[in-house]
């Protein structure tokens, strides 16, 4: 993509940047370019959605960068952390460099083999040659599957939001912090500003859902906001905005009035992702050119 006189970010993340569920013209990084382009017409701008639907970790992020993301010439870069996924979800590092980051790392449950994606243990239900062409025994298993109550992840709340008490959490947490804290540095070196849009997830969005899990919903947007004033990254809290600005409506994708899974922003959500976010560029980025 030639660039030219465009002023170009670089918007890098998970499902929630890329705008699983939505529209491509419906995520965040493509309402933050309609908005920018509103509001400073006199100036061209490219907003470039490196979101991965598969690479929920900030490891992936890291990498991402270094290997390819500064070769597209951003003049800013937008990490997108959701809540839900990246202070936990973080993969096998194979492979360290000096200081104890990542140069190649491996998925816990998948891996690449002739450029695509592949279990590294396969279904039980998909081992057996002769069974699993049955398409009688395929359903029975969907069946069972659906009927077997589900499991609750264990320490799910606690690892989320209780960070400095469920075994694992806190380790977990101190490698994101890490990987962002080198994302920075680099993003320094290459005299580019970067800044990190908290993303929250559906159960933030109404600390009702932790009244009796005596969780605090906001533990992980205060952690890092004190992580992040001291290593002097600029960052977005998107939760205190959402929360008001939703008026109590849902701001994650639904199916069939069932919220998905993945728990990422619907349209709405990215809407006002990229309304307020463009506010605060606005008054500390561009304003300053």
């Amino acid at each position: 993509m030639a660039k030219g006189e465009a002023i170009r970010i670089l918007a890098i993340g998970d499902e929630a940047t890329f705008g699983w569920g939505s529209r491509d013209e419906e995520s965040y990084p493509a309402q933050l370019q309609t908005f920018l382009t509103e509001r400073f017409p006199s100036k061209r701008w490219q907003v470039i959605n490196a979101g991965l639907t598969a690479g929920d970790a900030p490891d992936t992020y890291n990498l991402y960068l270094k290997r390819e993301g500064f070769a597209l010439e951003p003049d800013m870069i937008l990490v997108g952390l959701f809540v839900r996924d990246d202070l936990g979800a973080m993969h096998d590092w194979i492979e360290q460099d000096a200081n104890g980051l990542p140069l190649r790392i491996r998925d816990d449950d998948s891996e690449v083999a002739d450029n695509h994606r592949v279990p590294r243990q396969l279904p039980l239900r998909y081992r057996a040659p002769l069974i699993s062409r049955s398409h009688v025994f395929q359903r029975i298993v969907d069946i069972v599957s659906r009927l077997a109550p589900a499991a609750r992840p264990h320490h799910e709340v606690q690892a989320k939001y209780r960070l400095t008490d469920a075994e694992g959490a806190e380790p977990a947490f101190a490698r994101a912090c890490k990987l962002l804290a080198a994302m920075h540095k680099m993003s320094r070196e290459h005299g580019v500003p970067l800044y990190v849009l908290i993303i929250p997830e559906r159960a933030q969005m109404d600390p009702r859902a932790f009244a009796s899990q005596q969780a605090d919903s906001e533990r992980p947007q205060q952690l890092l906001s004190k992580f992040f004033d001291r290593e002097g990254i600029r960052y977005i809290d998107l939760l205190p905005p959402l929360r008001a600005a939703s008026g109590g409506r849902a701001i994650h994708l639904e199916y069939l009035s069932v919220p998905d899974p993945t728990g990422v922003p619907d349209a709405l959500g990215n809407y006002l992702i990229a309304e307020h976010s463009v506010g605060i560029l606005a008054q500390e980025w561009i304003s300053q050119d």
